[in-house]
């Protein structure tokens, strides 16, 4: 997820600096999200023995 996040964030910032960004708006590139994960899957489950 991590590597994902960064990749992102390179990729979002490559694509809004001259001259990159006007090949981006040529092609159509555009910003990506950022991979979140939801409330229940950041618990940790709970183990009994």
């Amino acid at each position: 997820r991590q590597f994902y996040n960064d990749s992102v964030m390179s990729f979002n910032t490559g694509i809004q600096a001259f001259p990159a960004n006007l090949v981006a708006g040529i092609f159509g590139f555009s910003a990506r999200e950022y991979f979140e994960i939801e409330e229940a899957a950041k618990e940790t489950p709970k183990v009994q023995f």
